[in-house]
């Protein structure tokens, strides 16, 4: 039961290095989110998970490692508003997205998840501030296998075909903290 929850953020098998490179020119710094990205990003996408660490009944957190197969991500809207979806080994989950709140950063909790990549290196590789592109956050209850979770995502907007963040699923019995790349 708790091995397929963790399938759930715990697949990928490609780095971000290996995700679609973000070109400059090509990204979305200055933009906030409109009706017409979110019709872009409609469609399938995949999730590679970069890093992530498990904590349990209060033990340190301990950093997974091994394989990490690709599981497939898809957006769409639903009443205007745009919906996450993931899937992995029995099951899926659903987040409502929201734009998240100006100022959101990724530090505290959402950035404990092991050798991940900085605001500082997304500024560079962007070639402007990444607190100026889009960003989108959400949260969703969900079951499987019995146990109900919580999923959290919190996103940055790279660019019309990238997505970079982090996957929480909260259990009664563990935390799952993931860094992901989200890309077509």
């Amino acid at each position: 039961m708790k091995n397929s929850l963790l399938s759930l953020g715990f697949c990928a098998v490609a780095g971000l290095l290996a995700a679609t490179p973000v070109a400059a020119d090509d990204n979305l710094c200055g933009v906030a989110m409109h009706a017409a990205l979110m019709d872009r990003m409609v469609g399938n996408w995949n999730t590679n998970v970069l890093s992530a660490t498990l904590t349990s009944a209060g033990n340190p957190a301990y950093p997974l490692t091994g394989p990490k197969p690709v599981f497939p991500t898809s957006f769409s809207v639903i009443g205007g508003d745009l919906v996450i979806s993931m899937s992995a080994q029995g099951g899926e989950v659903i987040i409502p997205l929201e734009v998240a709140q100006q100022g959101w950063t990724m530090t505290g909790s959402e950035t404990k998840v092991g050798p991940v990549m900085t605001e500082s290196d997304l500024t560079t590789l962007l070639d402007c501030d990444v607190n100026t592109v889009p960003r989108l956050s959400g949260k969703a209850p969900f079951s499987q296998g019995g146990i109900s979770a919580e999923a959290s995502v919190f996103l940055y907007v790279l660019n019309e075909d990238q997505l970079y963040g982090t996957l929480h699923i909260v259990t009664s019995e563990f935390h799952l903290r993931e860094a992901i790349s989200i890309g077509r």
